[in-house]
This record gives structure tokens, C-alpha cells and sequence, in this order.
């Protein structure tokens, strides 16, 4: 009947299929108040939240304004309900990215357990990991138009939350995303046009929505990610050689420079716009 071929449609999407990776991968979040520095500093980024302090200058931390958005502690209402719709959309729009970058290139039976096996690796960090996985697609052979879309517009709204949310992963996400835009074929002015002017207005309408002056953005940027450093230093257990980060340097570098030849070399099979 239309009705059972409709709901077979929609069982096999990849959106219903994604929330139920989603439901399979799901494990619990959240820190439980205590007397240490790990516990007050999360409690101290739901308050200055609730209490609108700007990030930079009143509050200083490694992670910003909508740093509460990633730990999902019911100390305020407000901001525990917010961060619990962030990371189940996180989580989701990870699980999805995953199983539609699998179904591309192979049949629903085996992309399903990929996107499973994808998604229990990624425990954290998942805006860095969906940047990636975009990225990907939109790089790919045979990529479709919506991935072009979606690396450029996309992208810069994931990578201007990101920068929010805490200005180490934020740096990560713009870095993939901008190398990203830069690579694709096609205007490359208004690829670029597209994704400087949405992320710009990303970050805009976010400070403005978490009650922060725009005019300490830069003093966030700068504080957050000084401070980020010191942090790092002051607890790492070993130094890597010198040799060692030399080597990842080149890994990385040599990485970029084949996607970027790769994708100005090769053929694009986007159809014609009409």
C-alpha cells in the first residue's frame, strides 16, 4: 500500500537511521557538583551565562560565552535545558554526517554499522570531527552540489558556534573549513565571499543572543586562547621531540597540499547549474 512503501521511505533515511546510531552511541554527560576545579569551573561557566558576563574581559577561561553548552549539569534551568538541545544536536548531526559520508560509498548494510563504529570512536570533539566529515564529502569524488553548499555555508555557521563554544576547537574547525573553501572548485571569490560573510554573521547574531558585547570578541580571542596555551604547558606530562612535532608538521602539511592539488586537478561532476 502507498502508506507501508511511505514507511519504509522514511525507515530507510538516512535521517531516521541516524537517530537511531544516535540512540546506540549515546552515553551519558554531565559532572556532578563537587569540591574540585573540574566541577566549579563548569558550575562557573553556567553562571557567568545566567549572569551575562562577557567572555574576555569579566570572564576569562578555554572556553567561551557558550562554553556551557557542552557539559549538561542542572545547576540553572535555563542553561541546562539549552546545553541538553546542543549536544543531542551535536551528537545527531554527527551520527548523520557520518552515515550519509558511508552510504555514498557503500550499501545501507554496511554503512549502518560504519556510522555506529564512527560515532563510539568520536566521544568528543564531534564539531571537529562533523567539519571533517563535510569537508570530505565536499572535496570527493562525484561530490553532489549540496556538499558545495554545505562545506561553504554550512561550515561557517559549525565554525562560528564553534569559536564560542571554546576557541581551541573553534580555531581546529575554521582551519579545516577555510582550507576547505579555498580547495573547492568553481568561484573560488564567492566561495570564499560566502563563507567569511556567514561565519562573520554567525559569531554576530550568537554574541548578541548570549548577551555579549561584540566589542570584547577580539579580547576573547586573544585572552581565551593565551590562556588555553598556559594551561597546556602548565599540565602536560611529557614534551614532545622536536623531531616529533617536526614530523606531524610535515604529516599535516603534506596532507593539505595533496587535497588541494587533488581537487583543482581532478574532474567535477557537479551538473551544470541551469
Amino acid at each position: 500500500s502507498p502508506w507501508a512503501a511511505r514507511a519504509l521511505a522514511v525507515a530507510g533515511s538516512t535521517w531516521f537511521l541516524a537517530a537511531l546510531v544516535t540512540l546506540l552511541t549515546w552515553f551519558p554527560r554531565g559532572h556532578a557538583i563537587q569540591p574540585n576545579l573540574d566541577a566549579s569551573a563548569i558550575t562557573g561557566l553556567h553562571l557567568s551565562a545566567v549572569m551575562g558576563l562577557d567572555a574576555g574581559r569579566e570572564v576569562i577561561f578555554t572556553y567561551g560565552p557558550l562554553g556551557f553548552l557542552a557539559f549538561r549539569n542542572a545547576i540553572f534551568d535555563s542553561t541546562a535545558l539549552w546545553s541538553a538541545l546542543y549536544i543531542v544536536a551535536v551528537r545527531y548531526t554527527l551520527c548523520a554526517s557520518l552515515l550519509w559520508v558511508a552510504r555514498r560509498n557503500f550499501p545501507v548494510l554496511i554503512a549502518v554499522p560504519l556510522a555506529v563504529a564512527g560515532a563510539l570512536v568520536v566521544y568528543d570533539e564531534e564539531l571537529t570531527a562533523i567539519a571533517f566529515l563535510w569537508s570530505a564529502a565536499a572535496l570527493g569524488p562525484g561530490a553532489p552540489l549540496r556538499s558545495e553548499r554545505l562545506a561553504v555555508y554550512g561550515s561557517a555557521l559549525l565554525a562560528g558556534l564553534a569559536i564560542l563554544v571554546k576557541p581551541s576547537v573553534g580555531v581546529n574547525v575554521l582551519a579545516i573549513t577555510g582550507i576547505t573553501v579555498l580547495a573547492l572548485p568553481g568561484p573560488r571569490g564567492r566561495h570564499l565571499l560566502g563563507f567569511v560573510g556567514t561565519y562573520a554573521l554567525t559569531v554576530l547574531a550568537l554574541l548578541l543572543a548570549a548577551t555579549q558585547s561584540p566589542l570584547a570578541f577580539p579580547d576573547y580571542i586573544v585572552n581565551s586562547l593565551q590562556m588555553a596555551s598556559g594551561y597546556q604547558t602548565a599540565f602536560v606530562i611529557g614534551e614532545p621531540s622536536a623531531g616529533v612535532l617536526l614530523l606531524a608538521g610535515l604529516m599535516v602539511s603534506g596532507a593539505l597540499a595533496w587535497t588541494v592539488y587533488a581537487s583543482g586537478s581532478s574532474p567535477t561532476s557537479r551538473p551544470p547549474s541551469s
